[in-house]
């Protein structure tokens, strides 16, 4: 009888310790950037106070931007399973290249973004750009 229990105080034990881990992980994770990227995206036009017209170019450039950028961390992504397969100097400057054509088409895209930009509207860009930055880099 005193087996059985010590088997059952020894199940709740671990239940409880099991519980206790997931809350953790729950309460301390940190949660995917998805959500504040489409924040970001509403926020965004808000941010920099456009108008219908700069609105629609906007969501092309970011489009475009977007297009770009995807097809440069798929050619990563490939290049870095390789690296990983097989290690070699040059397919590992190719992956610091297509990092670097990223940081590059980011900053064109920003520039893209400010020209669309009236005088009254410049001085919003420098919070729009931060904003953009947390997203990306955090």
């Amino acid at each position: 009888m005193k087996k059985n229990q010590f088997y059952m105080l020894l199940i709740v034990l671990l239940i409880i310790i099991n519980v206790a881990q997931l809350g953790a992980k729950y309460i301390y994770h940190k949660h995917p950037h998805n959500p504040r990227d489409k924040n970001l995206k509403i926020r965004a036009p808000k941010l920099l106070g456009l108008d219908e017209s700069q609105k629609h170019t906007f969501f092309g450039l970011a489009g475009n931007h977007r297009e770009k950028i995807l097809k440069l961390q798929e050619q990563q992504h490939e290049l870095t399973l390789s690296y990983i397969n097989n290690p070699s100097t040059p397919v590992l400057d190719e992956i610091a290249n297509i990092h670097k054509q990223k940081i590059i088409l980011t900053e064109n895209h920003f520039s893209d973004v400010y020209n669309i930009l009236n005088e009254a509207q410049k001085s919003n860009f420098s919070r729009f750009k931060q904003a953009a930055l947390k997203v990306i880099i955090h």
